[in-house]
């Protein structure tokens, strides 16, 4: 039986790696799952001035025309109409072909208006990067998008607006660059003819959209780091920005094949770039990197999108943001065995979706409204399954030394503790807040340095009462030309919040840089003890909090927060806590029976069970003045030391920590 033919509309013949490569990888996959795809050139009538998608001298075609089946440029409806005679199936995708700015000079071409109602239309990874379609065009692309049998997206953003603006439903898949596994990338790599690594010398690859003055600083703090060269793959679509970083003595690659793109990649020490596919390629290498942003950028969201899904949000630097130190995120390391596992199982149902598309098979993934991909699971597949866990406890008073700092557990009217049905109780028109140091809940962190997904309030109560959520975030200020202020500097000019015990930082107005959003108020009543459980609401804020209002009394047993996360790609984590002291029994001896009995203790008779079994005490008695015996226990151990100071100590601390690990 002869192959099914596959006509594929992607940007494999632009001047842009990335474009070239994604469009490659979905080739090669419906090439190797038993299909005959042929690339569509873009028709003449749609090229730009000085373009020539047809060179098979170009980086493109030097790459794509030994590797693939290309077809002539079309110049007639005579060859559309063969084209339809000829194929049984229509893809399009493997990067933003439905990005406006970049692709709306081609019309409709990648919505595929030119092939018959009868045929099979797919859409891989085909996004928008943006929403910014004039109206009229919106009008026209909406009855060729209803016509497609199957669509699919690598980003929430699409997701979203495909559905706000045409009511369409998408599939979440991963991107086209993971739709191969390594060994593709490897095969490439191994046709470069780049000289550089005659001498097996060491350096990191920069690879760069947009050259500036920003990213110049950055490879030089980069070269200056780690002490190796840094070389320099510019925009090859921008050959005038070589200057950029040749005249700041950078050594910038004179090899512009792909082959040689994708193997100083894999050769790299590190990879620092602006571009989302080259991260990508580096992710797929498991290379250390920096992933280089601005919120100005047109990508922006994207990076953040992609990353977040793989937990590598610390490795974003955002030029805009003055608060982050580069050198940090360049020490950060990764640990790829939980990234390579999410990616292969994302990769095994992307794929089944695209090959039951391919064979107009229904094949559905769920899509949640967060934008991780959450897949629905076909037989015979191994089943990865979201749980709940619990990430924080709202701690309020129920002895003396939480009374003392009732400021850094909740603000508002005074709680009353009831001991022997372990409750707070409030009274009518009492008001709570929760934006504390200890029961707010910084989830930007959480979801930048962890799977975590959705988050929740779990909150036991009785009464009827009123809450909402509330969060802040900082907005970076911009001057009248529109260049980013410093945060730093514009902080010291804003006078302080008059926030002090009797005051909220609810009611707190915005200053100007620090930004508060205020959601919803909901109203409940539970004649008995009730667990309530809400998703928690944000939008730009990094940090949220709770604002409660009794209309009754009301009474609290219980409080926390909640993530979604995927079972088998949790990376356990132990946590070893070092205590340093000389002479000050008095606050040691506090905080052991604190950890022993809120944490230690708590847990072996089933509190927090998720924390104590990964917890380690390590405090190391400079002064020798306290009795091991006395406070030793589980996970619990004090060490007497010389008066080594501060430094001495903790570092004592780490070597008994690592040698309990060993």
């Amino acid at each position: 039986m002869q192959n099914k033919k596959v006509a594929i509309a992607g940007l494999w013949h632009r001047h842009d790696y990335g474009s070239i490569l994604g469009c490659y990888s979905l080739y090669k996959f419906i090439d190797n799952s038993g299909f005959s795809p042929v690339l569509m050139n873009k028709p003449k009538d749609l090229w730009g001035e000085n373009e020539k998608y047809e060179d098979e001298n170009s980086v493109a075609g030097k790459f794509i025309y030994p590797r693939c089946e290309v077809l002539p440029v079309f110049t007639s409806e005579q060859d559309y109409e063969n084209l339809n005679n000829d194929c049984d199936i229509f893809v399009t995708g493997g990067d933003n072909v439905w990005d406006y700015s970049l692709c709306g000079s081609s019309g409709q071409y990648f919505y595929l208006d030119f092939v018959a109602n009868n045929k099979i239309k797919i859409a891989y990874d085909s996004g928008f990067n943006g929403n910014c379609i004039p109206r009229d065009i919106k009008e026209s692309i909406n009855r060729y998008i209803k016509g497609f049998t199957a669509i699919s997206v690598s980003e929430k953003e699409s997701t979203d607006f495909l559905k706000r603006e045409f009511g369409v439903k998408a599939d979440a898949v991963i991107n086209s660059f993971f739709l191969n596994t390594r060994g593709m990338y490897d095969e490439i790599a191994e046709y470069s003819r780049y000289l550089y690594n005659k001498n097996q010398n060491k350096f990191t690859v920069v690879i760069v959209q947009s050259g500036s003055a920003v990213i110049n600083n950055l490879i030089r703090r980069t070269e200056e780091k780690y002490e190796i060269p840094a070389i320099v793959f510019h925009n090859p679509d921008k050959p005038e920005e070589k200057s950029i970083f040749s005249n700041d003595g950078f050594i910038v690659s004179e090899y512009t094949a792909v082959e040689d793109y994708v193997w100083a990649v894999k050769n790299a020490e590190y990879v620092i770039s602006d571009s989302i596919q080259a991260i990508c390629l580096a992710i797929i290498f498991n290379k250390p990197f920096v992933a280089v942003t601005s919120r100005f950028a047109v990508d922006h969201v994207c990076f953040e999108e992609l990353l977040k899904k793989f937990a590598l949000g610390y490795k974003i630097y955002n030029t805009d943001d003055y608060t982050v130190n580069y050198e940090s995120i360049l020490d950060s390391q990764i640990n790829y065995n939980p990234v390579n596992n999410f990616i292969d199982y994302t990769r095994t149902l992307s794929q089944n979706w695209l090959i039951n598309a391919l064979n107009k098979n229904s094949f559905e993934i769920e899509n949640e409204s967060s934008g991780v991909v959450n897949y629905q699971h076909f037989e015979k597949k191994q089943v990865y399954k979201q749980t709940l866990y619990k990430i924080q406890n709202l701690i309020f008073p129920d002895c003396e030394w939480k009374d003392k700092h009732q400021e850094m557990l909740y603000r508002g009217v005074k709680m009353i503790y009831d001991p022997g049905r372990k409750s707070w109780n409030i009274p009518v028109g009492g008001v709570v807040e929760c934006f504390t140091y200890f029961n707010s809940l910084s989830i930007k962190k959480w979801i930048k340095y962890t799977t975590a997904d959705k988050f929740y309030l779990h909150l036991k109560i009785k009464g009827s009462f009123k809450i909402h959520f509330f969060g802040h975030y900082i907005e970076t200020p911009i001057d009248k030309k529109g260049n980013s202020i410093p945060v730093e500097e514009t902080l010291n000019k804003i006078k302080e919040m008059d926030i002090n015990r009797t005051h909220f930082i609810y009611r707190a107005v915005d200053n100007g840089i620090i930004k508060k959003e205020i959601f919803e108020e909901r109203s409940f009543r539970f004649d008995e003890p009730n667990e309530l459980i809400l998703p928690v609401l944000y939008d730009k804020a990094s940090v949220v909090g709770i604002f409660l209002t009794a209309n009754s009394e009301c009474e609290i047993f219980d409080g926390y927060y909640s993530a979604v996360c995927f079972e088998q790609l949790l990376n356990p984590v132990d946590i070893s806590i070092v205590s340093c002291t000389f002479q000050k029994e008095e606050y040691v001896k506090q905080n052991i029976n604190i950890l022993k009995n809120e944490i230690i203790l708590s847990g072996k008779q089933g509190g927090c069970d998720e924390i104590f079994e990964h917890i380690f005490v390590n405090i190391v008695d400079n002064g020798r003045t306290l009795i091991p015996e006395e406070h030793e226990g589980y996970r619990l151990k004090i060490y007497p030391n010389p008066n080594a100071g501060g430094a001495g100590g903790f570092t004592r601390g780490m070597m008994e920590t690592i040698k309990r690990s060993e």
